[in-house]
């Protein structure tokens, strides 16, 4: 699948019709862009994944509208699998599948039942917007060590601004007090979202804070996993957990409204 490729009429045409919410802005056709506020071809030309993708899997964590996905397609991975707690249809992912002429996959489930769901890793995993709403980031970033066979890339906040970067600090909101939303839960300095990577078994490639040094909010980070077992296990007496399918309740948040 090619993106260039798509006519931009027929683009255009998808676009005025659609009825789910855009909140990726990316390229659909040469020259038409989707409406979103979330810069996903900046966030590519930011990142270190390959212009050349062929012959590799990639998973594409917390998809909504599902542009890394069809990215990471039309770069030539033979398989895509796309993931989100919401459903297919909620933010058009299906629509403009089927719009795309796309074979990428659709998982609705939760990062933390990714490693009982996969049997295989996957060359490379996209992570982006999905570490600070999490309520357990460090289980997370677990069960990516899991699903990381050779590429990780996150991009998450980052408490630069409001704590010293220096510090390895992790600062806690109970309820809205990161932009009045309640789904944002925890926000690590630059220094601590390291820490933890390291302590996770990801060697750290590249790590760019956004929007630029001055203002510094949010990271886009590049890893690789490190050989052997992750760090922490030589220091502790814990093990990766894995969370079963099983064991969850019906926890899917379709009667909730959307936060950013």
């Amino acid at each position: 699948m090619n993106l260039r490729g798509v006519d931009p009429l027929a683009a255009k045409e998808f676009l005025q019709q659609a009825k789910f919410y855009w909140h990726e802005k990316f390229e659909l056709a040469e020259g038409v862009f989707t409406p979103g506020v979330n810069d996903i071809d900046e966030m590519f030309a930011a990142s270190n994944i390959p212009e050349d993708l062929t012959g590799m899997s990639v998973l594409d964590i917390g998809s909504t509208n599902g542009a890394s996905a069809f990215i990471a397609e039309a770069r030539g991975a033979f398989r895509v699998v796309a993931v989100d707690i919401y459903s297919e249809t909620r933010f058009g992912f299906r629509d403009i599948k089927e719009f795309l002429g796309s074979k990428a996959e659709f998982v609705q489930d939760n990062l933390y039942s990714l490693p009982s769901i996969f049997n295989e890793g996957f060359d490379v995993v996209i992570c982006w917007g999905v570490l600070y709403h999490l309520r357990h980031p460090v289980l997370g970033l677990d069960c990516l060590r899991q699903l990381t066979n050779k590429l990780l890339s996150i991009e998450t906040t980052i408490a630069d601004a409001e704590l010293d970067q220096n510090i390895c600090a992790l600062k806690f909101y109970r309820q809205k007090e990161y932009y009045d939303d309640g789904s944002n839960w925890f926000n690590p300095t630059s220094t601590c979202l390291k820490e933890m990577l390291i302590s996770s078994g990801f060697d750290i490639s590249d790590f760019v804070v956004r929007p630029n040094e001055t203002e510094r909010y949010r990271a886009l980070v590049g890893l690789n996993p490190t050989p052997g077992r992750p760090e922490f296990q030589e220091l502790s007496y814990e093990v990766p957990l894995v969370i079963s399918k099983a064991a969850q309740t019906d926890w899917y948040p379709e009667e909730h409204g959307y936060i950013l």
